[in-house]
């Protein structure tokens, strides 16, 4: 897989939009994806703790034929020096215009948050990063009496 060529020149899939939800759904009869429950952090009473359900929605461009994406979860540790794999998902996007913009959503289930602390979801292409994104898991405070 090579990546995607405009105008003579090699480019790689440009990232417009990777966001963390509840859900993904796309109207039937418009068209138009809404995305569900967005959000940036977990708290949670203790850890580990599972989540159900959440979805990562994705929009890229630049793609011309069918492009392998993959989207890794990792803990980072204190010090950032040995990221622990959680959960990867993989995914083919397709497009024949390099100027449209293609959408996905990759679906994660029963995913265990082992502690608190910052876990990173990958964005990668052929083993290139193409975007990160930071989730920061955090215990709730429970009021005291």
């Amino acid at each position: 897989m090579t990546d995607s060529t405009h105008n003579g020149e090699s480019t790689k899939p440009q990232v417009l939009s990777m966001m963390l939800c509840d859900a993904v759904w796309r109207d039937p009869s418009t068209g138009k994806t809404f995305i569900q429950g967005g959000f940036t952090a977990i708290t949670a009473p203790q850890f580990p703790c599972a989540v159900a359900k959440f979805s990562a929605y994705i929009a890229m461009t630049q793609i011309s034929g069918s492009v392998p994406i993959n989207l890794r979860l990792i803990f980072v540790d204190d010090d950032g020096s040995d990221p622990k794999d959680i959960s990867s998902a993989q995914a083919k996007v397709d497009s024949h215009d390099p100027l449209a913009v293609a959408e996905g959503e990759f679906l994660f289930h029963d995913i265990v948050f082992d502690r608190p602390g910052e876990y990173r979801f990958v964005l990668e292409c052929n083993g290139e990063t193409l975007l990160e994104r930071r989730l920061v898991a955090t215990p709730r405070r429970v009021p005291q009496p």
